[in-house]
């Protein structure tokens, strides 16, 4: 399964690329949040996996370009304390899971519960199938 990662956070951009790959996720992460959109009608991921901390464009105006430009797969959005108008705004658009508590003090971001969201977003595809 292909996931592209979109975060303005190095560290958390490596962590999450690591447990990523270790459980076997062809992985791909834009070489600039300019570059994201373009990105995604090149490689097409089955998951999109954005902060929403992200600027320049934000992770709304993201998640905005690629359904209007034709992107259908699952959205999993990383969420803090300070996103709650972001979070609301791209329910709006389109999102499937949200990973919370990302900028906690004491550095609580488990990439594992990232992995967790981005399974339950696909299983819930196959449950409403069957």
């Amino acid at each position: 399964m292909h996931v592209m990662i979109v975060t303005h956070d190095a560290e958390r951009q490596a962590r999450l690329t690591e447990c990523l790959r270790d459980k076997g996720y062809e992985l791909s992460v834009p070489l600039a949040r300019q570059h994201v959109l373009s990105s995604l009608k090149q490689e097409a991921p089955h998951v999109l996996v954005v902060d929403l901390y992200a600027v320049d464009p934000s992770a709304t105006e993201i998640l905005r370009e690629a359904r209007r430009e034709g992107y259908r797969g699952k959205v999993v959005v990383l969420a803090g304390p300070s996103t709650s108008a972001t979070l609301l705004e791209c329910w709006k658009v389109g999102i499937d899971q949200v990973v919370g508590g990302v900028q906690v003090t004491g550095g609580a971001f488990d990439p594992g519960r990232v992995e967790v969201a981005i399974r339950a977003s696909c299983e819930k595809e196959v449950v409403q199938r069957a």
